[in-house]
Formats: C-alpha cells, sequence, structure tokens
C-alpha cells in the first residue's frame, strides 16, 4: 500500500503556500517531502531510541558546545597578548595545532557517526561551527613557520582544506559560508602574489569566484543551500567589483560598473524565476549602491551626496515594497 496521491498533493500544496509566503525555506520544504516519501506506508513512527536528539538536549549541547568555543578563542587570544612573543616557534606551532586537532575531534565526535540529514539543526550547526573554528586553527598553525612572500600567502590553504572537507561532508549553511569565505581568500591571496599595480587583478578574481559561487548554487545541484549560494557568492562579487570599480579610472571603473549591473540584473531575475528573497536582497542593494554611486562619479560629485541617498533611499524603498508583496501574496 502507498500513500494516497491526495495525501502527498495536499502535502506539496501546502508547502508550496509556505514557501511562498516566506515561511520555510525552498530547501526545507525539499527536505520535508524527502522525508515524507522515504516514510514507510501506513506505519505509526517510532518512538525515539533513548540517544535520539530532542530539543532541549540537543539546544544545552549547542549552547556548551558554543560556550566551549568561545573559551578556546578567548584562551588563545589571552595567551598571545600574554606570553606568545616569549615562547618558542615550535611551542607556538604545537599549541595550534594540538588544539586544532581537539577541536576537529570534537567536531568528529558531535557527529558521532550520523550523517547531516539523521543529525538534528543544533547538532548541525555545532559541528559546522567546529569545523570552521579548526580551519582557523590550522591556518594559524601555518602562519607560526610561514616565512617569506610565498609561504605568507599559503596561509589561508590549510583552512580552505577543512572548509572544503567539511562541506563536502556535511554540507549546511554555515560550512557554505565558510568555504565560500576561505576560497575567496585564498584566491584574491594567490593573486596578489603577482604584485599587481592596483586592485583591478584582485577585483576581478573576487569577481570570478562570487560569480561562479552564484553558478554552483542554482537548482541546489552543486551546492545545496542556494539562499546561502546567493548571499556569500553576491557578497563576494560586489566587493571584486567595487574593488575593480575603484582602483582605475576609465576602463577600469566602467567595467566594475557592468559587472555591479550585471549582479543586481541576474538577483532580480533569479528572484522572478524562483522567488528567492536572497536573490531579491542581493540584486536590489547592489543597484541601490550601484546607481547613485554611478550619479557622483558622473557628475562628479556636483549634484551631491543628498541626490545619491535620495535614489538609493528610493530603489530600497522599491525593493521592501516587492519583497513585502512577495511574502503576503498567497499560492494560487
Amino acid at each position: 500500500m502507498t500513500d494516497a496521491p491526495d495525501d502527498v498533493d495536499r502535502l506539496d500544496a501546502a508547502l508550496s503556500r509556505l514557501v511562498s509566503r516566506a515561511v520555510v525555506t525552498p530547501e526545507q520544504a525539499d527536505a520535508v517531502r524527502t522525508e515524507f516519501a522515504a516514510l514507510p506506508p501506513s506505519v505509526a513512527p517510532r518512538p525515539p531510541a533513548p540517544d535520539d536528539d530532542t530539543p532541549n538536549t540537543s539546544l544545552l549541547a549547542e549552547i556548551a558546545g558554543y560556550t566551549g568555543a568561545v573559551f578556546v578563542i578567548a584562551g588563545a587570544a589571552a595567551l598571545a597578548a600574554a606570553a606568545w612573543g616569549s615562547l618558542a616557534r615550535p611551542a607556538q606551532f604545537g599549541i595550534l595545532l594540538a588544539a586544532a586537532v581537539l577541536v576537529t575531534g570534537a567536531a568528529l565526535a558531535t557527529a558521532h557517526g550520523r550523517t547531516a540529514a539523521e543529525s538534528s539543526g543544533p547538532r548541525n550547526r555545532l559541528v559546522a561551527v567546529l569545523l570552521l573554528l579548526a580551519a582557523g586553527l590550522y591556518s594559524g598553525a601555518t602562519a607560526v613557520y610561514a616565512t617569506g612572500r610565498v609561504a605568507e600567502h599559503l596561509i589561508p590553504v590549510p583552512a580552505l582544506a577543512v572548509a572544503f572537507a567539511g562541506y563536502t561532508w556535511r554540507r549546511g549553511v554555515l560550512l557554505n559560508l565558510g568555504l565560500a569565505t576561505a576560497t575567496a581568500t585564498t584566491a584574491a591571496v594567490l593573486v596578489d602574489l603577482s604584485r599587481p599595480s592596483t586592485g583591478i587583478p584582485v577585483g576581478l578574481t573576487l569577481a570570478f569566484v562570487g560569480a561562479a559561487w552564484l553558478a554552483a548554487s542554482v537548482g541546489r545541484v552543486v551546492l545545496t543551500e542556494e539562499s546561502a549560494g546567493w548571499i556569500a557568492g553576491g557578497l563576494i562579487a560586489f566587493v571584486g567589483a567595487e574593488l575593480v570599480t575603484t582602483s582605475g579610472g576609465g576602463g577600469a571603473s566602467a567595467l566594475g560598473y557592468l559587472l555591479l549591473f550585471a549582479l543586481g540584473i541576474a538577483g532580480g531575475a533569479s528572484y522572478l524565476a524562483t522567488r528567492g528573497l536572497a536573490a531579491l536582497a542581493v540584486g536590489g542593494l547592489t543597484l541601490a549602491i550601484a546607481v547613485p554611486q554611478l550619479v557622483l562619479d558622473l557628475t562628479d560629485g556636483a549634484l551631491g551626496a543628498a541626490l545619491a541617498l535620495l535614489i538609493g533611499g528610493l530603489l530600497i524603498v522599491a525593493l521592501s515594497v516587492v519583497a513585502l508583496r512577495r511574502v503576503e501574496t498567497p499560492a494560487t
């Protein structure tokens, strides 16, 4: 016996309405559909095992994990301020490496052999935070022995490797954002090795990384968190385009504005296609910043900052109106 078609249709319709009102994200709706489809027919759900995640236990464990992570960071900062400079380089390296290994072990123990789909939200978030903390510690340990220009530019690589491994293993919004940050940082630092005379090469690199992140998020095929992909990729692309715009005059500035407007239009087009609020926010805010900036540049500031603020404010108001209509319009 299979699930009645009416039940499936009603569930899909309810989820579609919730997504259209931004009560749940498309990713959450897809997760509910997957879980519903995986349930055996006509079988009551089994009670949770004693060691299953419960809301109170998960919340307390998550808070404890975050508290421990804060203690690690605070302890490292206190040590650095008090006596770090007096420690020999091997001691510095050993402390950071030991902390990184311990935090990695804590992440593995927290996962407890469960996949991300089998774990609760608090457990997944805590694992992600611990992995990202470990990524920073591994890069910190690398920095101890990074002497010379080339070695110094390789410091972000361990963090990128850990973030990539963590995202491949667990997925999730936090790891998506962490991997995006590590990827953009590593790419920009490696390009800086060539000692560019302006910020244009670094800006173009960041714009490319951001665009690649956005493309990988489309349809949640490569990166499974489309909203997080838009936030991370959009921010990286925006920073890159702004760097190109402000790093040179004439053609470089025109190229930067072209990239900014392309990002804004891409966000609007994605919103029209998917109704994703993250795409709307990225596209709308990019245009809200780029248009007044372009007006100031074209008029050499003759129209003043007041007009730029007026234009930016009108664009942001328009963005908010579209977003409210999107949230409040029920699905048909």
